[in-house]
């Protein structure tokens, strides 16, 4: 198959052909099994099981995913699937645990099996209180040296640009000689401190980890355990689709500081509401999104909670981006927070 989609009025270039037949896409099962996708367009009707076949991201694709803006708006996550998975027709409207899997299977087939990258070596952590303190002065120090360095540059351009003008005196000099000498002192007078390096470490993570452990679903009891009781009333939930978590993703960087109390009280509240309506499709049996949104809206704080840990509690599937890395100087390993190590972090360090 060609990873490059056709109509019956566009010709096949022979270039691609060639490229596609000789680098052929390879086959990957989706955690979903395309449970979530019968009587949509999303998949293509060849895929089965949800099989799909994927390829390699073009230089463009791997542009886009390093801006930040193409990320946010969605457009670079859609694109790029569009292209390296041909048997995807509505890549918008998978579900966030296929995009996860999709986009870190495209990271290895693109760049290798191993990402890497650097941070702060692990032996500082859990460091006592003395060596703490060193290190809060080593860092006062080199931001006042920065700043001392910032002041002579002002002075410097400023008597430069007297002297272009034809206005320097001779007192101009003086002060500046004066000054300079002053740094000199202070800098002189102030007290040592012991240098402590940091230094970077290198971490390798595993791409091939990610998707070995995924989970897929279990076809036959995924959906009762995305129906349950609350309240008396019966819910059926929903996966988030790719579409609904861009939305919320939008609302959750809106600039919150120049709200007035109001303002962010709604703000709070709406993106509760959305952030809840979006993964409930049933409540007994009405599946009005106003009939519903309304309903949401009337829940405490404490029943929202309560239906987002049963909501939780069935997506036991898909990647758990937790890993454990171990500093390449030091040793000691280190359990990574999920809140970071995610398919968008893997296209934005490399």
């Amino acid at each position: 198959m060609e990873n490059v989609k056709q109509t019956q009025n566009t010709p096949v270039n022979p270039l691609l052909a060639k490229k596609n037949s000789r680098l052929p896409g390879t086959v990957y099962r989706l955690p979903s099994r395309g449970a979530f996708y019968e009587g949509t367009n999303v998949l293509s009707e060849e895929v089965i099981d949800g099989e799909i076949v994927i390829y390699p991201m073009r230089l463009r694709d791997e542009l886009r995913m390093k801006a930040l803006d193409s990320i946010f708006q969605g457009s670079a996550v859609t694109e790029t699937i569009s292209y390296c998975v041909p048997h995807i027709n509505e890549p918008q409207n998978l579900v966030s645990e296929d995009v996860d899997y999709i986009l870190t299977v495209i990271k290895k087939l693109t760049h290798g099996s191993t990402i890497t990258y650097k941070d702060v070596c692990f032996k500082l952590d859990g460091a006592d209180e003395e060596t703490r303190a060193k290190i809060a002065q080593q860092m006062a120090k080199r931001e006042l040296d920065d700043s001392a360095r910032e002041e002579e540059y002002a002075l410097d351009s400023e008597l430069k640009k007297k002297m272009e003008d034809g206005d320097a005196f001779s007192m101009d000099l003086v002060e500046l000689e004066q000054r300079k000498m002053q740094e000199e002192q202070s800098k002189q007078n102030s007290p040592e401190v012991e240098e402590i390096t940091t230094g970077l470490c290198e971490f390798f993570i595993p791409i091939d980890h990610f998707i070995k452990s995924c989970k897929p679903v279990n076809p036959e009891t995924v959906m009762e355990k995305m129906t349950f009781m609350f309240n008396d009333f019966e819910i059926e939930t929903r996966p988030i689709t790719f579409e609904k978590f861009k939305d919320i993703s939008t609302m959750r960087l809106t600039d919150q500081e120049s709200m007035s109390n109001e303002e962010f009280s709604n703000f709070v509240t709406n993106f509760s509401n959305h952030n809840l309506n979006a993964r409930i499709k049933r409540i007994d049996d009405t599946n009005d999104p106003e009939l519903i949104n309304e309903w949401v809206e009337s829940l405490s704080m404490q029943e929202r909670k309560e239906i987002f840990e049963k909501i939780e509690a069935s997506l036991e599937w898909g990647i758990d981006f937790e890993y454990e890395v171990e500093c390449s100087k030091c040793g000691k390993k280190k359990m990574t927070d999920q809140s970071y190590l995610n398919p968008m972090y893997f296209f934005l360090t490399s």
